[in-house]
């Protein structure tokens, strides 16, 4: 009976620690997805309906009490940007990230940049940017992914679980193509 019992253990924590690295994978998945959505976006031209006055200028409408808001497609196309390390404007847990209209063109400010719709992690799952100077990154109609200063970068995520010290899901941008890689490995750079 001992022995069953011992068994039953090992099959709960197995099914348990699959279920963690799935959650770690869905969520790499997932990044991969929200980042080809806002290069998608930037592409095609896609518009936002932003105020134009007072002091919600910039927020979307309707949730804004503006009397004008317009229609327009972001002068910096739409990027991610998120908490801790990923993203120092943003007081966002590393548990949470979002994509944001760069309505300026003058890169990335939590003030004038209206976000689009927010992800939180699974439980336990955290995210990061390796380049921490960066604090967010947007692509332009060319494809190409800009960091804050306006430059073309490779990007480099981190995803990770707290329980899985040394097993990362890395997502890879490369700047100049706008190609998105996603790989598991044991250490991130």
């Amino acid at each position: 009976m001992a022995i069953f019992a011992i068994l039953g253990t090992f099959t709960v924590m197995s099914f348990r620690s699959a279920g963690q690295l799935n959650n770690l994978r869905q969520a790499a998945n997932e990044l991969v997805s929200n980042l080809r959505l806002a290069q998608s976006m930037s592409q095609s031209g896609a518009t936002v309906n932003s105020c134009d006055d007072g002091g919600e200028k910039y927020k979307l409408c309707p949730d804004a009490t503006c009397s004008i808001c317009s229609e327009k497609a972001p002068k910096g196309g739409y990027g991610i940007s998120g908490g801790g390390q990923f993203g120092a404007w943003s007081s966002l847990p590393t548990s949470r990230y979002m994509i944001f209209a760069e309505l300026l063109g003058d890169g990335y400010d939590l003030n004038d940049d209206p976000t689009i719709f927010t992800v939180d992690l699974p439980a336990q799952t955290s995210i990061s940017m390796v380049d921490s100077s960066v604090m967010g990154l947007h692509f332009l109609k060319d494809g190409h992914a800009y960091d804050f200063f306006g430059n073309i970068s490779n990007q480099y995520f981190c995803i990770s679980h707290s329980n899985f010290p040394n097993v990362y899901r890395k997502v890879t941008l490369i700047g100049a193509t706008g190609q998105i890689q996603e790989e598991a490995v044991a250490a991130c750079p």
